[in-house]
């Protein structure tokens, strides 16, 4: 249960470090021009196919599993 708890805090560490790098940086393919978020959709230039819900959900999906394989890897 130990590994579980330092497993977690360092994902969510990881997570929120990964959403404000992302938030910083403001990528062309989730932001508009003037800074907001662009809204879901296919069908024009002021959409995107990312939403931000499934990059949050990704992001600590592979925080988490990074720090799986690291105490797989290290123990």
């Amino acid at each position: 249960m130990k590994f579980l708890n330092n497993r977690i805090s360092y994902s969510i560490t990881l997570y929120i470090l990964i959403m404000v790098l992302f938030f910083t940086m403001k990528p062309k393919f989730m932001f508009n021009e003037n800074g907001s978020i662009k809204s879901y959709g296919v069908n024009d230039e002021n959409k995107t196919i990312y939403s931000l819900g499934v990059i949050s959900i990704s992001a600590a999906i592979l925080a988490f599993y990074f720090f799986c394989v690291v105490d797989i890897i290290f123990k």
